[in-house]
């Protein structure tokens, strides 16, 4: 018998088969064909998947996976910018406008000029030593400089808390020296009237308002005695 070797269209195998032989199908992948007429071939599924595997993946651009990935990089990029811009946006919406930060309260809680006073029945140098204690306290406590932001809960909570101090210190004091609270308050008058202590006054603000005036505080940074 004579026998001729032939080529599978689905896999392209290489089959011995008899000569006589018309029609043939593949052992490998099952496609059936006429030996005379193989593109007419009924190309089986397990040779379409044959093929499938066999072919090889195709090679990708570098040059376009680099350029997709300096795209991706510049979205990334315009994204973080945008989101900065919109933050800074936001913080300068919130901000006050520079004009109101920048202005100073004018109006004080302590008066400008001295106040009249009634000399309490204590001699000069008790109702003195009583005043310098009174400055000792009051620069510690309402003339202390604040660096809570004003408005907010915390800042105004330490104001009241060193007003109590000081409200509780000229009781002290009235105590001390056998008089009333009203009789410290004029020998306060008194020592401001009469200058007994002619150091610059803080910058202190409370409740928006400065407790002294500009002038009154003027040189008080530079002056190392106040703190």
């Amino acid at each position: 018998m004579s026998i001729r070797r032939i080529q599978c269209p689905g896999c392209d195998a290489t089959l011995n088969v008899a000569a006589t032989m018309t029609n043939v199908k593949c052992p490998t992948c099952a496609t059936v064909w006429n030996v005379g007429n193989p593109s007419a071939a009924q190309i089986s599924v397990t040779a379409k998947q044959m093929r499938q595997a066999a072919e090889p993946e195709p090679v990708k651009d570098k040059a376009s996976t680099q350029n997709m990935a300096i795209v991706a990089g510049l979205v990334g990029g315009a994204m973080v910018l945008l989101a900065f811009i919109g933050l800074t946006v936001m913080m300068l919406g919130q901000s006050p406008p520079p004009s109101a930060a920048s202005t100073e309260p004018e109006e004080t809680i302590k008066p400008r000029q001295p106040q009249p006073y009634r000399v309490v029945k204590l001699p000069e140098e008790q109702r003195m030593r009583i005043y310098a204690d009174y400055r000792t306290v009051a620069r510690t406590t309402v003339e202390t400089p604040l660096i809570l932001p004003q408005g907010t809960r915390a800042r105004k909570s330490l104001e009241v808390m060193l007003e109590k101090t000081y409200d509780r210190e000229l009781v002290a004091f009235a105590a001390l020296h056998d008089i009333e609270v009203d009789d410290v308050q004029e020998i306060i008058k008194e020592g401001d009237a009469k200058v007994w202590d002619d150091r610059p006054r803080s910058n202190a603000v409370r409740d928006g308002k400065r407790v002294y005036s500009k002038e009154m505080s003027e040189g008080w940074e530079k002056n190392p005695n106040v703190k």
